[in-house]
């Protein structure tokens, strides 16, 4: 499946339709955008609510260590 999008003033893409129902993508997901030589990469990023209940630990959880591993998690995932 292939697409061809244009870059707005803003440099703003629109993803296609068919791409974000397959990919269950909403307004306001975030997407990650990276350089692989002259490929531009969007790849989405796990929603912050499905990390719900993935820690078990012995100390209260802070912002601080939720945005860590939220972020820890994304960098592993999608390379």
């Amino acid at each position: 499946m292939q697409y061809v999008t244009t870059i707005s003033q803003k440099g703003q893409i629109v993803v296609p339709k068919d791409i974000r129902d397959k990919l269950n993508l909403k307004p306001s997901d975030s997407l990650k955008v990276t350089l692989g030589g002259k490929n531009i990469i969007v790849k989405p990023l796990t929603p912050l609510g499905e990390f719900i209940g993935m820690f078990s630990v012995k100390k209260p959880i802070t912002k601080k260590d939720i945005k860590e591993a939220y972020i820890n998690h994304a960098s592993n995932t999608i390379k």
